[in-house]
């Protein structure tokens, strides 16, 4: 079995001193053309479920589904319901299969200072 050991990033509250940690993964995704492409994804063990913006998945060539759950929202977006395959650079070549959500409208980028993806 492989181990991936990763420094956390992290920043210092100005108003309380607090620290607050960012632990970041690098995955590589499979794309629509199988090949891989790297992403950063915020690893968060509080999250239910993996997320990221449906126009960053489409600009990647990443298979997400055509048309939104009906009824399901997120944070006020539209929700695809779907799957993406990864594997841990740095590690070895298993593949890793996991659900997740992109949100918005795959043709309308999100703005500015949106996280890229989280992960559970």
């Amino acid at each position: 079995m492989s181990r991936l050991i990763l420094p956390l990033a992290y920043k210092t509250l100005r108003t309380t001193g607090d620290v607050v940690l960012h632990p970041e993964l690098n995955l590589a995704i499979k794309t629509n053309r199988s090949t891989w492409e790297t992403v950063l994804f915020l690893v968060d063990p509080g999250t239910e479920m993996t997320t990221m913006p449906a126009a960053d998945a489409k600009d990647m060539d990443l298979p997400i589904p055509r048309r939104p759950v009906s009824g399901l929202t997120l944070r006020g977006m539209e929700v695809r319901s779907g799957l993406l395959r990864a594997r841990i650079p740095g590690m070895d070549a298993t593949e890793y299969r996991f659900p997740c959500y992109f949100l918005g409208d795959p043709d309308t980028p999100m703005a500015a200072g949106n996280l890229l993806a989280s992960a559970a």
